[in-house]
């Protein structure tokens, strides 16, 4: 017992002090932070009766070397259904390769409101390269090599 109050006592204060600490940004953070912009929303294709927007959104493909282009993020938000609205959730289903898009679109989206009381607006994306933002990835030249590459065990 004396174990478990101790583990909550230090827990506790770790809280305490974390909570009470600014963590400076690096000097330069602003110059890789996307700049305000709007964002035009409309139905998405794949879904239009889900309740679930779609839009895209312009990054560099690299922020240290904006000579590179760009990508356009395919992004998807599902609305708050309850008031008061709190705020937004951002998602990231991870991966690597994870589609945030499809994520939302799928039965997780609405598992994720229905978890939230209703009261967020969720947002995900799919990463550079991942699903409906373009350039997408391509590692093969062909689809005969990419079929060949996944027939011999990933090329090992």
């Amino acid at each position: 017992m004396a174990l478990v109050l101790s583990s909550i006592l230090v827990g506790a204060s770790l809280a305490a002090v974390v909570k009470g600490t600014n963590f400076p940004l690096p000097t330069d953070y602003h110059r890789y932070t996307a700049r305000s912009k709007d964002i035009n929303w409309g139905v998405c294709a794949d879904s239009p009766d889900s309740g679930r927007e779609c839009a895209r959104f312009e990054v560099p493909l690299d922020w240290h070397n904006t000579a590179a282009g760009k990508a356009s993020l395919a992004v998807v938000r599902y609305k708050a259904v309850n008031e008061p609205k709190l705020g937004t959730l951002f998602t990231n289903p991870g991966g690597p390769g994870g589609s945030g898009v499809g994520f939302i679109l799928g039965n997780h989206g609405s598992r994720l409101m229905t978890a939230s009381g209703g009261k967020y607006d969720i947002v995900s994306w799919d990463p550079r390269g991942v699903g409906e933002t373009v350039p997408r990835a391509d590692c093969f030249k062909t689809i005969t090599e990419e079929v060949s590459y996944w027939e011999v065990g990933y090329g090992i």
